[in-house]
């Protein structure tokens, strides 16, 4: 058990395992977070994106990891579609047009 505060707002704790014979066995880890700045969800969340990471690193280490997907597809069509739904409506005319509307409201 711990003392319920966190020493930093979020920090990763992870460790490789070895088996008797000292070959690889896995990674194991924990996440330490502060509960007034974060929430559960939130954490698990982004536990989820480091493991997949971690999947997709460990499966192909020659992949840059740039080229890695975190994200599951339903937070990607968030953050695509939902978050960076930045269409607005223009005026249809052009710039001198526009200007010269101006001109006469506020001349």
């Amino acid at each position: 058990g711990g003392t319920g505060a966190a020493k930093f707002d979020l920090s990763f704790n992870l460790a490789e395992s070895f088996t008797g014979a000292g070959e690889p066995a896995g990674i194991s880890g924990g996440i330490e977070f502060a509960t007034d700045v974060f929430d559960r969800s939130t954490i698990e969340r982004m536990a989820g994106w480091l493991t997949r990471l971690l999947e997709q690193v460990l499966a192909d280490p020659q992949r840059p990891v740039s080229r890695a997907r975190i994200l599951e597809d339903i937070e990607l069509d968030q953050v695509l579609k939902g978050w960076n739904d930045t269409h607005r409506a223009t005026p249809g005319a052009v710039l001198p047009v526009l200007f010269e509307e101006q001109v006469a409201r506020t001349p």
